[in-house]
């Protein structure tokens, strides 16, 4: 359990509310008790000089980073946490990243949890590549990145499950619930205390129960940032857990903010409703009573027409995408967007996120151009939303959709590289570290926190 320095802050309170006074004057018939008094009163001076008083106000949130490219695990942790101390020496949270190449992610774990003395640690497998403010950071055998954060009037609390077992929606749901209890009870708080943000890893399929079961201990307004790993492993302190869900939950006295940005072309003159589903929430069978892949492909104007279908094919980098919109405020939309995957000979479409029947769904276009963008666009979002001013702003960690990345720049990493440009540009030369995602988890305001594909996901952190 990380402390909440409430004791430190109550003498601040009371320091401030019971300022000291000078000592009255005393007459010549007193001279001598005068003489006295003045003693004591250099000797109680000295003594409050000396007294290690607390500094009033939130605590300092400090943070430093770390990656590495070196083949061997432990080599790599060591380095990463070496050039993580040039700025940070306890920190209170690590956030991992591990490119999923590494043979031994164990090494890793187990590696940074006694290297960075024993600090809570949440971390995932990405693919590819991790990246930071040097830029895309991609080994002969792996790569990874951390994020230290050292903020001492935090609370925060990690919690793991091995989801392997958990097939049905019920049964994710119920595990998922176990993992979120065992990182609010690692914080020290309970169900009623309403956390800054939670980090999550839900394992890859099984994410809409995962955030049903957090929407339900939390509220759906709770802020998110999440990843879906992109390797089978997630970690948890000294642990690494197969096909698990892990999940950090902080607790500040310190801005934070999250962004949740797709930025994908919207065409409001394509759009249908699903009015078939298959067996699962992640096959559309029809779309305005038609065979999914056949409205899709006449919304694609001819750039689907070579997709083979007497056999399932996967058509994830076509760079089309399936979009439900959100109308918020002051004319301003939210997009929850779905990546068709894979066409079945019966014209179904499997997609990476769950689609319920009736929905009324739009069709999307990306771009090269619009993926830079939002590069940093999701860096201002994110600062809006937590109502961080630049001076504050110490340091962030951020998702990227794969299947975006991949389709738009290939697996290069000097194609890759004007994303990390992208985000420099907006983070005014902070620390962050981030990798490429399986999908990706976020808020849309006032509708709840969703799972979404080709899309980023972000949290900024202010001093």
């Amino acid at each position: 359990m990380i402390e909440n320095k409430s004791d430190d802050n109550s003498l601040c309170n009371g320091l401030k509310k019971r300022p000291l006074t000078m000592i009255p004057s005393i007459g010549k018939k007193g001279e001598a008790m005068s003489n006295k008094l003045k003693i004591i009163a250099i000797l109680a001076g000295s003594l409050l000089m000396s007294f290690p008083f607390p500094k009033c106000g939130p605590a300092e949130v400090k943070i430093g980073y770390g990656w590495s490219v070196n083949a061997d695990e432990a080599k790599a942790v060591q380095e990463a946490v070496e050039m993580m101390r040039m700025t940070i020496s306890k920190p209170n949270l690590v956030i991992l990243l591990i490119e999923s190449s590494y043979e031994n992610d164990s090494i890793i774990a187990q590696n940074l949890y006694r290297l960075a003395n024993k600090p809570k640690v949440y971390g995932l497998e990405g693919t590819y590549a991790v990246f930071s403010r040097d830029g895309v950071h991609v080994g002969e055998k792996g790569s990874l990145a951390i994020l230290g954060i050292e903020a001492p009037s935090w609370s925060v609390g990690v919690g793991v499950m091995d989801m392997s077992n958990a097939e049905t929606p019920t049964q994710i749901k119920e595990m998922a619930l176990k993992a979120i209890k065992s990182a609010i009870d690692d914080a020290g708080k309970t169900t009623e205390d309403k956390p800054s943000l939670v980090f999550i890893a839900p394992t890859k399929l099984k994410e809409e129960p995962i955030l049903s079961a957090i929407e339900y201990v939390f509220s759906n307004d709770v802020r998110i940032v999440g990843g879906s790993p992109g390797g089978p492993n997630t970690i948890a302190n000294d642990r690494v857990v197969e096909n698990g869900f892990v999940l950090a939950v902080i607790y500040a006295d310190t801005k934070i903010g999250a962004g949740f940005h797709a930025g994908i072309a919207v065409d409001r003159n394509k759009s249908g409703v699903v009015t078939t589903m298959g067996e699962t929430h992640r096959i559309i069978k029809e779309i305005n009573n038609k065979p999914a892949f056949e409205v899709y492909r006449n919304w694609a104007d001819g750039a689907l027409d070579d997709v083979n279908v007497s056999e399932s094919t996967s058509i994830w980098s076509r760079s089309f995408a399936l979009v439900r919109v959100y109308n918020l405020a002051q004319n301003e939309v939210g997009t929850k967007v779905v990546v068709p995957i894979t066409v079945n000979p019966d014209l179904s479409l499997v997609t990476g996120a769950d689609i319920s029947e009736g929905e009324h769904l739009y069709f999307a276009t990306a771009s090269k151009k619009a993926y830079i963008k939002r590069a940093g666009t999701i860096v201002q979002q994110a600062l809006v939303e937590g109502k961080i001013k630049y001076p504050e702003l110490v340091g962030g960690v951020h998702y990227y959709c794969r299947g975006a990345a991949f389709s738009q720049f290939g697996r290069d990493r000097e194609n890759l590289q004007p994303l990390v440009n992208e985000t420099n540009k907006k983070m005014n030369g902070k620390p962050y570290i981030g990798t490429f995602t399986a999908g990706e988890q976020g808020n849309i305001s006032g509708y709840g926190i969703f799972m979404g594909n080709l899309t980023s996901s972000m949290a900024v952190f202010a001093e």
